[in-house]
């Protein structure tokens, strides 16, 4: 099981909309986030990144998962 951390951001003109970088553990440090950052969360004990955004959707949904956010 590994730690990933799920960033959503918002880039600049010209591309617009909400978008979604995981992290690896071993690969993830404050310099590596998007500047137009909103959000970053902390998800333990995940196999893949896609059950990494599951589990902050599910976060989102109130339940209670392995997730805490970091910014």
């Amino acid at each position: 099981m590994k730690t990933y951390y799920v960033e959503t951001y918002r880039p600049p003109y010209p591309g617009r909309g909400l978008k979604i970088c995981v992290h690896a553990e071993r690969d993830y440090s404050r310099d590596v986030l998007s500047p137009g950052m909103t959000s970053v969360w902390a998800v333990q004990a995940c196999r893949t990144k896609e059950e990494a955004i599951a589990a902050v959707v599910e976060r989102a949904a109130g339940k209670r998962t392995a997730v805490s956010r970091v910014f």
